[in-house]
């Protein structure tokens, strides 16, 4: 029932915001009363997330307490919990800046709202730990020191007398008395100027909470001093009535002075209240208009008027209170207890703990305290979801929803009767305030639709319950009917231009009626026929999702199907033009090459590889490999040999990535299928110059910065070409770093980039991704052989040891280009001395690789510290830093 009024109030809140304030009809007593007397099994809800009442039958179609016990939760969520001058305080906000906003006022309203919860449940263990550390709080800033005194501390104050009162009532604990006798102190030193709006609301609520303190420490001279002041705040309205609905500043209103009147004056002489209220009380506001902090005012408008209420036994001023609670509750749009203060926190969802706390106090706590006459009852089924229909001879599992609405815990039995043939039971207790979720034990075999004759289907849940606070047991009712469709079934051939038998493939279903969620799936072999497999498909609107091999396009096909003819649809796939794996890891840069590709009119598949290997790539033309910003595991096993695979049979491919080269599980691939060893890790260069004929990139300019790309290079790699690749890109014209090459790998072509594509702006005379594409392209599908080019690197180098910093053992590595001159690895430490010779002799052609234990050349471990490596040949000398850690 809950969720179902929500979206009553939601909509009466907005209507509430067309109209502002203009008068509003409300419920007599007489009406509440017939209204709560009535049978509730009258009314036929829908489904609870969705679904929305025709009427409203009684008050009690709101769960107040649950609500309220929300409430308390969601201010024990917002509470400073780590040490520090904030422990214990409440944070004023959920988001942004009003997070960190931790101050008094807040804390103190937490305290009154978790202490009430004691009070009526009994259960003052639940958040007596919350209570002490807000206590804690309060004592390093009391109410009157926070924010230099004023109209702020007067404020504070009033709410350091009503967080007092509701604790030492729940608890019987006096031992913070002295906590409110510092807040009467103050506010008997510090009367504010009672000349505007903000100082008169502030000093009713000083003095509204302070009188029943006075009476109850038996203090004559502050009860002196509270009603001289309440007396001018009366005058001031009587002056000019209208100010009971035009006064409002900060978070306080013409509500909140009145009420102070009402909580001290009038509790001394009520029959003067009385008079006063019937001649004024009208024009109290009825609906405060949209603005920052309305709900704010509202809380205090509701305060009043439920006071006007219990002062003069009026049942207008209830059936108003009643209204403001219920519109207040109707803003708890995510359904946690909480609410924004107003328009500045709506469209962010931003729920603010003071106001929240305010909503308690001022609305749900003076209905729940009338006593609720509906203790508990079903809320609704949450499975099967009355909302979408139901497919005849399915077979589905029961959970459906009940509620405690009261404030004493509850033992119930639950029924379900559905189709004459369903039954199931269980008990359940529920704790005060509590909603619950019950799964029944047997599954519901849903009929034949035609078996049912034209009645709808449905299910009546029987709620049977034993509380302490009932006389005897009681017995609440819910009826929910379902709509039930026929099955059906398609079937078909899905063909395209080289699988003109029937192209392999998986094939998702989806019905109209449950859009997000999978109705079925099947996989279809080559040559064979589809169809929606052993699951029957539901009558009406359907969807189906076809995944091909990556020579295809995915295909969505909608078609309808009627239970009295089985549908039959053959498809034909659209051949992909280049297929583009997205590979980094859930980022969002596959964006920028698919908006370049869509540029060069291509069609494109995507594949991602976090959802399934690549699979089949027989007949792509070309494709693109991004690993975006992965720098371990860029390149799975089966990722490289399905690669491998691809360009042996003479696909093209176009492989980027910034940390490719960087990570030691490619390094083989990289060196026996794309000819290229790693350089350097961060070259910190973000450009890369066009160098190379085949393709024709020479003059290309690729700025990798820039707003028009992904402006995620990190650490752009260089990298040396060994025999079989050709340098087609450098990102540096004076240290010629190699950045991209392009080859020939069986009959296939290949570009690699060790730098990401995604990243390149086109900005600043730069060339576009839209044209390097284009440039690829064209190079990767030619079919004319192309001769292995002649290695770059015609010299020794020194390539990055690995790991480093080391703790262990490092592999160093180097590069020879060719295996006839004698070459000698030794390691020195920073002052010049040698340690140990790894290697002297003559290198191997290519790669070479000596380990290093951390031993000097006697056996003895060396201290942590930086260490030299230095490869030397008879021409050519070069050396590089290592750090070792024991």
């Amino acid at each position: 029932m809950t969720h179902k009024l929500h979206v009553t109030l939601a909509f009466c809140c907005i209507f509430l915001l067309q109209t502002v304030s203009y008068a509003t009809p409300f419920w007599t007593q007489e009406q509440i009363d017939s209204a709560r007397a009535e049978n509730f099994s009258d009314v036929m809800p829908q489904n609870i997330e969705t679904g929305q009442r025709a009427r409203r039958r009684a008050l009690d179609d709101i769960a107040y307490f649950v609500k309220y016990r929300q409430l308390c939760d969601f201010l024990a969520n917002m509470q400073v919990t780590t040490a520090g001058a904030n422990f214990g305080g409440m944070r004023e906000g959920e988001v942004g800046g009003d997070y960190n906003i931790i101050q008094t006022d807040n804390t103190q309203e937490a305290i009154r709202v978790w202490s009430q919860y004691g009070i009526w449940t009994g259960d003052t263990a639940h958040y007596a730990q919350n209570i002490r550390n807000a206590w804690t709080y309060c004592t390093v800033w009391p109410a009157w020191r926070e924010e230099g005194g004023g109209y702020y501390a007067m404020h504070n104050s009033g709410w350091g007398f009503e967080a007092t009162a509701k604790y030492r009532e729940a608890y019987n604990d006096t031992s913070m008395n002295w906590y409110a006798d510092s807040c009467a102190l103050w506010v008997a030193a510090h009367p504010l100027s009672l000349t505007g709006t903000l100082n008169i609301a502030a000093e009713g609520l000083g003095i509204g909470g302070m009188y029943p303190h006075a009476v109850y420490r038996g203090r004559t001279d502050w009860q002196t001093h509270t009603l001289t002041q309440a007396r001018q705040i009366r005058d001031w309205f009587t002056a000019q009535p209208s100010r009971l609905n035009t006064s409002t500043e900060w978070a306080l209103c013409g509500g909140t002075a009145i009420w102070g009147v009402c909580n001290s004056l009038w509790i001394a002489d009520p029959d003067s209240g009385a008079m006063w209220i019937n001649q004024y009380g009208t024009q109290l506001e009825t609906w405060e208009s949209p603005s920052n902090w309305y709900n704010a005012y509202n809380t205090w408008y509701s305060n009043a008027t439920f006071r006007f209420w219990e002062i003069t036994g009026d049942s207008l001023y209830w059936n108003r209170g009643v209204f403001y609670a219920d519109s207040l509750v109707g803003f708890d749009v995510d359904d946690d207890g909480a609410i924004p203060p107003g328009t500045c926190c709506i469209s962010n969802g931003n729920d603010h703990s003071w106001v929240s706390a305010y909503m308690g106090w001022m609305g749900l706590e003076r209905i729940i305290s009338s006593g609720p006459i509906v203790l508990a009852g079903p809320q609704g089924v949450v499975v099967p979801d009355s909302a979408h229909p139901l497919l005849e001879g399915d077979t589905t599992p029961v959970r459906v929803r009940v509620a405690n609405m009261g404030t004493e815990p509850l033992t119930a039995l639950i029924e379900v009767f559905a189709d004459f043939q369903y039954y199931d039971s269980a008990y359940i207790d529920l704790m005060a305030g509590e909603i619950a979720d019950m799964d029944m034990d047997t599954l519901w075999n849903l009929p034949p639709k035609d078996s049912l004759h034209g009645v709808p289907l449905g299910m009546e849940i029987s709620m049977r319950y034993w509380s302490p606070a009932a006389e005897d047991t009681t017995t609440e009712f819910m009826f929910i009917s379902f709509d039930l469709r026929h099955q059906t079934s398609v079937s078909g051939l899905n063909t395209g231009e080289y699988d003109q038998t029937g192209v392999p493939c998986h094939i998702d279903f989806y019905s109209a009626d449950y859009p997000d969620s999978i109705w079925t799936s099947v996989d279809v072999a080559e040559g064979q026929l589809y169809s929606n497999g052993a699951r029957p498909l539901m009558e009406g609107l359907n969807r189906m999702v076809i995944t091909p091999p990556a020579r295809y396009l995915v295909k969505e096909v909608n078609f309808v199907t009627d239970p009295n003819e089985p549908s039959e649809i053959d498809n034909w796939l659209f051949s992909s033009d280049v297929v583009l794996v997205d590979d980094d890891s859930g980022e969002d840069y596959e964006s920028y090459l698919l908006s370049s590709l869509d540029e060069n009119n291509l069609d494109v598949r995507v594949w991602d590889s976090q959802s399934s290997e690549v699979g089949d790539l027989t007949h792509v033309p070309w494709m693109i490999w991004m690993t975006g910003d992965d720098a371990a595991s860029t390149l799975t096993a089966t990722d490289q040999q399905a690669l491998t695979d691809y360009m042996s049979d003479g696909g093209g491919l176009l492989l980027t990535g910034q940390n490719i080269s960087d990570d030691p599980d490619a390094a083989t691939f990289l060196h026996d299928v794309l000819y290229v060893i790693p350089e350097e890790e961060d070259t910190d260069r973000l450009r890369a110059f066009g160098i190379g004929d085949n393709p024709d990139v020479d003059g290309e300019f690729l700025l990798l910065l820039g707003t028009q790309g992904a402006g995620n290079q990190s650490s752009p790699s260089s990298i040396i070409p060994l025999g079989g690749a050709t340098a087609i890109f450098i990102n540096d014209t004076t240290t010629e770093g190699v950045c991209g090459v392009a080859g020939q790998y069986g009959a296939g072509k290949f570009i690699f980039l060790s730098f990401g594509l995604e990243a390149a702006s086109g900005q600043a005379g730069s060339t576009s991704r839209a044209v390097f594409l284009s440039v690829a392209e064209q190079w990767l599908t030619e079919l004319t052989d192309v001769a292995p080019a002649a290695p770059v690197a015609s010299r020794f180098e020194l390539l990055p040891s690995f790991p480093n910093p080391f703790n262990g053992e490092v592999q160093i590595r180097w590069f020879a280009p060719n295996s006839t001159e004698k070459t000698s690895i030794e390691v020195y430490d920073v002052l010049g001395r040698r340690i140990t010779t790894l290697f002297d002799g003559v290198s191997n052609l290519g790669d070479n690789i000596v380990t290093w234990n951390g031993a000097t050349s006697k056996g003895v471990n060396v201290s942590s510290g930086t260490y030299l490596v230095r490869l030397t040949t008879s021409e050519w000398s070069k050396s590089q830093a290592i750090r070792y850690i024991r």
